[in-house]
Order: C-alpha cells, then structure tokens, then sequence
C-alpha cells in the first residue's frame, strides 16, 4: 500500500524573497516613478472592483495610494509608463487616464461617448509609445494615441500631452485578448525596455524614442480565431512628381486570419522579439494549451494610374502546439541574465541578458529560444520547491498541490532587484528565478503496489497496472507472494488524476503492458489501444 509514482521534471525553481497572504487579485502591473527610472516603485494589484499600490520606500514596502490612481468602484485592466510626456496610463473598464508622474494627476481622459452604444471597457493593451487599443462590448475596437505638446507652458504645468482617438472599428465577435507589444527592429532584441512586458535589469534612456508597433493582435470570442490588424496607414506615392501622401485606408485593417482549431478560444496573445531577432506570436489557450508561430513582415508596391501604394503584408509560419497544463494560459515577457556559460557567446551581440515567455497556469512554464535560436524550449516552474514559509497542501494522490499561478509581472526595484511577482489564488510572491535547471521530484500515492506503466500519447494518459496483495520484489525486481487480490489497471491523466480503471479477476495477473496503434488492413484505419498482457 506504500506504492507511488514519481514523475521527474528538468525545471527551473524560484529563489523567494517576500510573499504575502493577499487573495483575489486579477492582474497586476510594475510602475517607475518615470519613465527613465531604472528601477520600479509601484506594484498595482488589481481585483474585482479596487486597485490597490504597494510602493518601494527605502527597506519597507507597503500600501499607499495615488491621487490620479483610481482605486475603487472600476476594475483596472492595464497600466503602463509611457515615454510621450512622462506619464502613466491607467485604464479601467470605464475610462482611460493619463496620470503625470511629476504631479501625480489626472492630464487627460478618454472615455467611450454614448453613440459607440457599448457597456464599457472589457480588454486593453498599450505600449510604451502611447499606441493604445481597448475593446469595449459588443466588438468595437478603439485606436488610441497619446502624443507630447510641443508648448512648454503646458509641460510646466504638468498637461503636456493629448490623448487622441485614431480610429474605431466593429468586429464581428467580442475580443478576448490583446497586445501590441512592438516587435524589435533593432540588432540587440534586448536594446530597449518595453515597460509592461520586457526588460527590468536595464538602464532607459530618456532621450530615446521608443519603438511603435505597426499591428495589434488579438483573439475573438466564440469563433476561434486570432486577428492580426494594421495600426499603420497605407502610403501612396505620385510617380508624376514622387510626392507620398497617406490614402484614405484607415488603420485597423484586417492583415492576418489565424484558424486555432479546436474549440478553444484565445485567452492570452502576445508578440515578442525573442533571441536571434525571432519574431514570435505565442497564443496562450483556455484549455491549458500553447500556440506558438513564427511572424513575417514583408511590404508590397502595387502600381496603379501612376499611383505605387505600399502596403504591408503579415504572414505566420512554423506553427507549433504545446500542452502545458490543464488551465488557461496567461502570457508576459521578461529578460534574464544569460548563464555563466553562455556570456562568452552573448559577447559578440553586446547582451547578456535575453527575452523569456513566463506562462502563467496550473503548471507554470518559462518559454525561451535555444542558444542558437532553431529551437523553442520549455522548462517548468517548480513553486513547491522555493524557499517559502508557507505549508505546501497535499492533494489526494498525497503530492504538494500545483500552485496555480495566476498573473506575473517582471518587478526591479532597489529592494528586490531582477525579481518576478507571481500572483496566485490566495498569495503574492516575489521571486528570483533559478539559472540553472534543475530535476525537480513528484511523488504520487497510488495506495497500491504499481508494477507496469505504459504512456498513450494520442489521449494524454498513463495507464497503470496494480496489485494490492502482500508480495515484495525479488532480486530481478518480480512481485512474489499473495497477489490474488487487487489487481487493476488504472487510467491516469498527466495530472494524474484517475479517470477510469478496470479490476482484474481473482489470480490474474499482469505481466506486460503496452499502449500502440493497431491497424486494420481490410479498411485500412488505425486505431489506438493499449493492451496488457496477463
């Protein structure tokens, strides 16, 4: 009865700095006091209806509040630190604000007028360039821009910026995620700190012009699909007299169709230059599943009446599908230190750091490109095994229960430098994640003496054989003894949990297990079945 599994994993662990009992929170965002800070301040936690800050002050960290935050009566979807103006955006399911850093005040607002005849804000994104995209109900899409004022009157008094309406479109469906993080052009992908998703170890120079994205990602509701839109104009260049002018096309144009498959819709999407200048949209999926493909930009002169338009063009390729857990998947970026071997080769592009994927789920796992960047790997977050105070609960199979991680966020501040904040159900971590990978130990109680083990990859299950007698191992590791009761084949999921199992009558015995695909010649199928010897 003392029998278990023990399922062996090369993942990463997390070195715990602070954690604190803090439930309910759904999302969470890192401030700097400006946008040229090098460090974060500000920890924004979001739940139901209230945002709450906790703040960076010398040696202690506690909750303070922040007069152009709002922070009760909305719900906060995102925030970021924007460089037009030196401003923060915070955006609500009511409103958009641009908050000042200087003063801490509310500048300028957006709201959706009556005539989009929608009930509010239910998805946004931004990025450091003032590019914002927020989705109300019903399928509308608003294009926002914030931009700097050119009077210095007004950059005394702290309003220095406009917030302007691009363009509004209607889609056919809801959107369910969205993210225009801005793909690197540059040689260096670790070159530039994009404040919401990337690069907390490096210095930001406030006189550099952060890079715009030229499309918007993001998934539908109900049909499955992911949208890659235009957040540019197309441009029209007279061959009479070699004058460029924009065309009446607006922004928002649809670039990119992407089919899921499945009937599993998009929870999580976002864009992302990882090592060796891969252009990479990785798709987190309710189901617990991963979508990763590689993206290719290219533009294309079409000739008409004199008239050459350039347009854009946006294609996907390499499309790859991973199986990281059993719950929704959220997506966010963050940059690590290379490890000590790796430095020598980062040499030669100037970086030691490269840009990671955290995937928040039941299982959380790091996505990276392989030091060559052919490859994308995939290594696991072991919660259970950082250096916490708190009691790890054991589920039924008598393993420490996954932790479900629900939101993380990159956090360098002065007091916990290069850290991570990893929102779960009822605790707030802040962690340094592991350079080296390590074998992390599961162990699983069957309550039963297991004997053969067989994998069927096609249904994601172990298929176990049992016995529950008295018998013990002999030197060629054979059951001997009473093995007349008991004996049962049991169907595991790769959370091993029991779905099924079959008993075994009295004196039959398993001798060999096997999960194929057997193949039947008069119709020429296949199908998959696992058989047990006895």
């Amino acid at each position: 009865k003392d029998g278990t599994l023990r399922v062996i994993r090369n993942g990463i662990g997390i070195h715990e700095q602070a954690n604190v009992d803090i439930a309910g929170i759904k999302g969470m965002w890192n401030l700097r006091p400006s946008y040229s800070s090098p460090h974060d301040k500000y920890l924004i936690q979001s739940f139901i209806s209230e945002a709450r800050i906790l703040s960076i002050n010398h040696d202690e960290m506690s909750e303070i509040t922040i007069p152009g935050i709002i922070s009760t009566d909305e719900t906060t979807l995102f925030c970021l630190n924007i460089c037009p103006g030196d401003c923060i955006v915070q955006i609500t399911d009511r409103r958009v604000s641009v908050i000042d850093c200087k003063t801490l005040r509310v500048v300028q607002t957006w709201m959706p007028s009556s005539q989009l005849d929608c009930g509010g804000i239910t998805v946004a994104n931004g990025n450091a360039s003032g590019q914002i995209v927020v989705a109300l109900r019903g399928g509308t899409l608003a294009y926002l821009q914030i931009r700097k004022h050119d009077d210095e009157d007004d950059d005394e008094d702290g309003g220095g910026v406009e917030l302007e309406e691009i363009h509004i479109t209607k889609l056919e469906q809801e959107v369910s995620c969205i993210d225009l993080t801005p793909f690197d052009t540059s040689t260096n992908s670790s070159s530039y700190y994009d404040n919401n998703k990337a690069d907390s170890v490096m210095d930001i120079d406030s006189n550099s012009t952060p890079p715009r994205s030229k499309f918007v990602a993001l998934g539908l509701w109900n049909d499955y699909t992911v949208r890659i839109l235009s957040l540019e104009n197309k441009k029209a260049t007279s061959s009479i007299n070699n004058n460029e002018a924009t065309i009446s096309d607006a922004p928002l144009d649809e670039l990119l169709k992407i089919e899921l498959g499945g009937d599993t819709q998009a929870r999580s999407i976002l864009m992302s230059t990882l090592q060796t200048n891969r252009d990479m949209l990785l798709i987190g999926l309710g189901d617990g599943n991963l979508i990763s493909y590689a993206v290719n930009q290219d533009y294309i002169d079409s000739s008409f009446s004199g008239i050459t338009t350039t347009k854009m063009t946006v294609s996907v390729s390499e499309r790859k599908k991973v199986s990281l857990g059993s719950q929704s998947v959220s997506l966010c970026t963050f940059q690590k230190h290379l490890p000590a071997q790796e430095i020598s080769n980062a040499a030669a592009s100037s970086s030691k750091f490269h840009t990671c994927v955290f995937a928040s789920c039941d299982r959380p796992t790091i996505v990276y490109m392989s030091g060559n960047g052919k490859k994308m790997l995939y290594s696991n977050i072991n919660l259970n095994n950082c250096t916490s105070s708190i009691p790890s609960i054991e589920n039924s199979c008598g393993a420490p229960e996954e932790e479900v991680i629900n939101h993380v966020t990159p956090f360098h501040c002065e007091l916990f430098p290069d850290c991570l904040c990893f929102a779960s159900e009822s605790t707030l971590r802040i962690g340094i994640i592991d350079d080296i990978q390590k074998l992390h130990v599961q162990t699983f109680r069957l309550n039963e003496c297991p004997i053969k083990i067989a994998c069927h990859a096609d249904g994601n299950l172990f298929i176990v054989g049992c016995v529950s007698g008295q018998g013990n191992e002999d030197e060629d590791h054979s059951i001997i003894g009473d093995m007349s009761a008991g004996n049962v084949v049991r169907f595991l999921t790769n959370t091993f949990d029991e779905i099924h199992r079959v008993d075994l009558d009295p004196f039959e015995t398993i001798t060999s297990l096997v999960s194929c695909r057997l193949v039947n010649r008069a119709t020429n199928t296949t199908s998959s079945d696992s058989s047990a010897s006895m």
